[in-house]
């Protein structure tokens, strides 16, 4: 039981020192254990969802074809 478990800790060790190399960040081994993880994580709730859309910054003034309100604060005041 006690080799076991030795086994197991200087196996992720050395797999923990091997990951932090530029070897295994290039690695096609990297690539295809990303792929699986995201293959796998919705079985387990895992979602990625896209950034919903960006928002216009200024809201536009009415179109050419458009009235206003008569309660519109965009028409200008007539005094």
């Amino acid at each position: 039981m006690v080799a076991v478990l030795a086994a197991l800790l200087a196996g992720f060790t050395l797999f923990f020192l091997y990951s932090r190399t530029p070897a295994w960040r290039q690695s096609d081994t990297k690539m295809a254990l990303m792929q699986v993880l995201i293959v796998v994580g919705p079985m387990f709730g895992m979602r990625f969802d896209r950034p919903p859309p960006e928002r216009p910054a200024v809201m536009g003034g009415l179109g050419p074809d458009q009235e206003a309100a008569p309660d519109d604060p965009r028409t200008p005041r007539v005094p």
